[in-house]
């Protein structure tokens, strides 16, 4: 099992709308390809990126996939993508209209090696 943790700055306020179409737009294709939603959370506090000035809520999704190259087989803009012309059609009209929300997103692989543990695979600043 592989899992990406997504971080989704999204506009302040619009969580409730960012939800709901993930909830009801986004998530069903992605489940009828195999991904599974594990976690869906709102920061009580946003952590800073370069890309956002001002005010806005920030979002971390956890998703598990098999492995990368089925990660690639639920993207709409992949070669690779595993769904029927309905099913991609679906699921991009629906990441569109998410998309109007978020100002910036961050992405990070964390694969399970068989221990139970999942290493970040992301760079961690020193403190």
């Amino acid at each position: 099992m592989h899992v990406m943790v997504h971080r989704f700055w999204i506009e302040k306020g619009s969580w409730p709308e960012f939800r709901r179409l993930s909830r009801e737009g986004v998530w069903p294709p992605m489940a009828q390809l195999g991904a599974r939603i594990l976690g869906f959370y709102l920061a009580e506090e946003p952590e800073p990126n370069p890309e956002v000035s001002g005010a806005c809520d920030m979002v971390w999704l956890i998703i598990a996939y098999a492995d990368k190259a089925h990660r690639a087989a639920t993207r709409t803009g992949s070669p690779t993508f595993a769904g029927s012309r309905a099913l991609h059609d679906r699921l991009e009209a629906a990441r569109r209209e998410r998309m109007k929300l978020i100002l910036a997103t961050s992405d990070c692989w964390c694969i399970h090696d068989g221990s139970g543990f999942m290493p970040p695979q992301w760079p961690v600043a020193e403190a």
